[in-house]
């Protein structure tokens, strides 16, 4: 599946004593998009059991008691062992054998008695303390785990009488489906009810539609769960969940220790077992190391799969602790030991992007690629190549950029010390400092590339004028505030709030359609001086304006950039207008408008692409299935983006007048319909038939905010829409229709990669 981004890249305080000004990259990238859940964005892992009947104490005995279990569990200890492996984000068992909740559940004990749930709430503990370190935390779950009940549970909740014998199946015979989901769905919503606002997704253990009726479960994790990340352990069906997880339990590619033979993964997330099992399996005293691999061999392959996963998770290293506190056998101290090599180059791994300019293929090992990896920042100002095998000078030679991207400069990310970089027809070329070597582990290098704004005519409504404040230091190519180079700042007013606008002259009209504001970035002033209301505005002559960007009540930032996309337009003059300032009590609380870098990126939706919702993670595809009553006509769905065929591409082609055309591979294009949906007037059908020429398959992009699209058909003045329904038979697919444009939800919104 292709995933195209913005080509907007900005320069850095790497190399600024040898700071150089490149051309403008061409436009051939989609925009950026933000993401409203930070899984998406996240890379590394860890997956946690805590069971009973499987977790071992530290002397290597089973706890079968769910109470003596969740009593010896020392939240604030598991807290700070998971921040010292520095982690983005623990997913924990909720329940797995024998269903036993680790808190206490009313509705299991209203099913099946008393004693089926835990008396201490582990899970609300452990939610405190690992998120008062500032990670995240998912669930695991499983919603067919009934073979592990005694018999008299199994009819209680559906499983049915004598399903012992079937294990892991119920008795056909006797298995109640109704009944069952009537279970799990409580028990769901119970837990939802307690927990879902403070974590940020579910995952759900063994696909089987038999047992589980996953539609309605869907129903039930969004009423009670909003938008939780939904996650499935992957057999060739994610049924409604929104990502495929791909696990190894210590078998496969997984069973041997060289991670140079590991695949990773472009539309799945990696679960793999580190430690003795997915939980504590071997005591102290016991001579299997409790930890299967090395630190290098972890942390190269999280490297790996970041520049390899494209939809979000990356790989969650799995190992549980011991009732009572503590890990297996080298398990903690490898984990720290991955953290020491991630945490100087934290940045280049953690909250990125797979980068476009050189993607990595699915399923490459370390040992298949010729150099490495590289990944980029969210907002595309940097790319991060990975070096994780050595070229034998000290010169590095990379092939075209795929997505052709020109970079202006380059630098060690762990030092800052500059790196020689040349881009030419052959490709790009980095040639390490004197006196540096290449890492045997990963030799992380930070590229940075001119926006069209770079090195532009300023002005503003005022300006401070000094040795780092000034109108030409926002468009000087370095993002971060530093020494010599803060970026601008206005200067009039500073004690009352007011309106200050600074614009930059792109020298002649161009298409552009984003905005990166890259905010103050030192110390406690970090993201003050970011306006709280602005505008951006476009004009091709500096006289007469249009606002293609209002935000009201903006959040303080922190240092990173901040994307603004629009419907690509042409223009030379770009302005910020700042309408309501915020004080900064670390500067006496002035009213400051101000930003470290403005960058300007033409990113047109034009080309191969893929239209991605942003509700159930769905792609829009073609299904070659025929549409009732229309010859040559055929249906569209929303597929899962671990199951990308080439259906799911579509030519977005300029139909003029401010309207597009999305011509799918098939060569049919996509169509709005007057036909109802399911009864209802307000809400129509859509196809994919032979190109007519009608205003019935053209589309106007509205901005949704955040890279985020809404697809409004010109006859029907109707919006794209992915509903909850299954399409057909296909409990992992979604019906795709219209629906009336005052409708707003993440099921109108695309994101076009």
């Amino acid at each position: 599946m292709r995933r195209l981004w913005s080509t907007l890249a900005t320069l850095t305080l790497a190399a600024a004593a040898a700071l150089v000004v490149v051309p403008p990259p061409p436009a051939v990238a989609a925009p950026v998009h933000t993401e409203t859940n930070t899984f998406f964005t996240s890379r590394y892992g860890l997956f946690v059991h805590y069971v009973p009947g499987l977790t071992v104490n530290s002397s290597g005995v089973v706890v079968n008691d769910v109470n003596q279990l969740a009593d010896s569990f020392d939240a604030a200890g598991f807290a700070n062992d998971v921040a010292s492996f520095g982690v983005e984000y623990v997913m924990f068992t909720a329940w797995h054998k024998n269903m036993i909740p680790l808190y206490p559940s009313a509705k299991m004990a209203q099913w099946r008695g008393p004693g089926k749930s835990s008396n201490r709430d582990v899970l609300g503990d452990m939610i405190d303390a690992v998120r008062a370190k500032g990670i995240p935390v998912l669930f695991y779950t499983h919603p067919r785990d009934g073979h592990d009940m005694d018999n008299a549970d199994m009819i209680a909740t559906g499983w049915g009488d004598g399903g012992a014998a079937y294990r892991p199946n119920p008795n056909p015979a006797t298995f109640d489906r109704t009944k069952w989901n009537n279970f799990v769905n409580d028990i769901y919503a119970e837990m939802l009810d307690r927990y879902a606002t403070r974590i940020s997704g579910l995952y759900f253990d063994h696909p089987d539609t038999n047992v589980v009726d996953y539609r309605r479960l869907e129903s039930t994790v969004r009423s009670h769960g909003g938008n939780l990340v939904t996650m499935q352990n992957y057999y060739g069906n994610v049924m409604t969940s929104q990502v495929a997880d791909k696990e190894y339990g210590g078998g496969g590619e997984f069973a041997s220790t060289d991670g140079n033979t590991w695949p990773a993964y472009r539309t799945e997330v990696v679960s793999s077992v580190m430690g003795g099992q997915w939980w504590a399996k071997l005591g102290t005293a016991s001579t299997t190391p409790g930890a299967r691999f090395s630190a290098e061999s972890l942390f190269r392959y999280t490297v790996l799969q970041a520049g390899t996963n494209t939809v979000g998770g990356g790989v969650k290293w799995a190992a549980g602790p011991y009732a009572g506190g503590g890990w297996e056998n080298g398990v903690a101290s490898t984990m720290r030991k991955v953290n020491s090599y991630l945490a100087p180059v934290a940045r280049s791994v953690k909250n990125t992007f797979p980068s476009e300019s050189w993607p990595t293929a699915d399923r490459a090992t370390i040992n298949s690629l010729a150099w490495g990896v590289a990944t980029r920042s969210p907002d595309a100002t940097h790319t991060y190549v990975h070096v994780l095998k050595p070229p034998t000078g000290s010169t590095l030679n990379l092939p075209v950029p795929a997505d052709g991207r020109r970079f202006a400069n380059a630098a060690l990310l762990a030092d800052g010390r500059a790196v020689t970089l040349t881009q030419d027809t052959a490709g790009v070329h980095l040639t390490l400092p004197a006196g540096a070597v290449w890492s045997s582990v990963d030799t992380v290098l930070d590229l940075t590339s001119a926006t069209l704004a770079t090195g532009r005519i300023v002005t503003a409504s005022s300006s401070a004028e000094d040795a780092s404040w000034g109108r030409g230091k926002v468009v000087d190519g370095r993002t971060a505030s530093v020494p010599g180079s803060f970026g601008w700042s206005s200067a009039s007013s500073e004690f009352v709030n007011h309106t200050e606008s600074v614009t930059v002259d792109l020298g002649a009209a161009t298409r552009v359609g984003e905005v990166v504001l890259s905010p103050r970035s030192d110390g406690a002033n970090t993201g003050y001086g970011f306006p709280v209301d602005f505008t951006v505005q476009t004009s091709t002559d500096g006289a007469t304006w249009t606002t293609r960007v209002s935000r009201t009540g903006y959040a303080r930032p922190d240092a990173s950039g901040q994307p603004f996309t629009f419907t690509p337009t042409t223009a030379r003059y770009v302005r910020v207008t700042g309408t309501n300032l915020r004080a900064n009590p670390a500067d006496y609380n002035r009213y400051r408008m101000q930003f470290a870098e403005i960058g300007v990126a033409d990113t047109p939706v034009t080309g191969v692409r893929t239209l991605l919702n942003q509700s159930h993670r769905r792609l829009l595809q073609g299904t070659g299935d025929p549409y009732p009553g229309r010859t040559g006509t055929t249906t569209v769905a929303g597929t899962p983006a671990s199951s990308p065929n080439t259906e799911d591409d579509w030519t977005v082609q300029d139909a003029g007048g401010g309207y597009l055309r999305l011509v799918n591979s098939t060569g049919r294009v996509l169509t709005g319909t007057a036909d109802p949906y399911q009864g209802r007037t307000d809400v129509s059908q859509v196809a994919e038939g032979p190109a007519g020429g009608g205003d019935d398959q053209l589309w106007q992009l509205r901005d949704a905010g955040g890279g985020w699209y809404t697809l409004v058909n010109k006859r029907y003045d109707r919006q794209l829409h992915l509903t909850a329904d299954q399409y057909l038979t296909r409990v992992d697919v979604n019906q795709v229709v219209m629906v009336p444009t005052s409708w707003d939800t993440p099921e109108q919104r695309w994101s076009i990669r």
